[in-house]
């Protein structure tokens, strides 16, 4: 599960979004499947698991970037633009942070930019347990 460190992060991710969102912010769910892998809801992450020596999915630059766009919404700098370096090291950081935890062999991210706010979803597979990560998390002005 996510390590006190991990949850610390998102955390003070949260408690600073609040802070300039004071009717919204950002906030988080973490969900963990064992052996429903198989029940993702991204076809190339599911495709990954077989057969066994498929490659599996990596999170792109552009997928860093784009979960850097959303931080960088989150902490009140909303943009459609590429992120600054430091949104895209915060990202980085939650990435390496969740691979370390979980010891996930696969990672999908979607990011859908709504009004007023975003949503992001990690997805990640345990191959060898078959077991399924989901954290979303999002922020919205109210």
């Amino acid at each position: 599960m996510l390590s006190n460190r991990t949850l610390g992060f998102l955390e003070g991710l949260a408690s600073a979004s609040s802070a300039i969102y004071t009717e919204g912010g950002l906030q988080f769910t973490f969900k963990f499947g064992y052996q429903q892998a198989h029940s993702c809801s991204n076809l190339s992450l599911r495709e990954s698991l077989v057969p066994a020596d498929r490659q599996c999915l990596k999170l792109s630059e552009k997928n860093i970037q784009e979960l850097g766009r959303f931080f960088q919404g989150s902490l009140g700098q909303y943009t459609k633009e590429t992120p600054s370096q430091d949104v895209q090291e915060i990202a980085r950081s939650l990435v390496g942070r969740l691979h370390h935890d979980l010891q996930f062999d696969s990672v999908s991210l979607v990011v859908e930019d709504e009004n007023y706010g975003m949503t992001a979803q990690l997805e990640m597979v345990q191959r060898f347990n078959n077991s399924l990560y989901s954290l979303e998390i999002w922020w919205s002005v109210d």
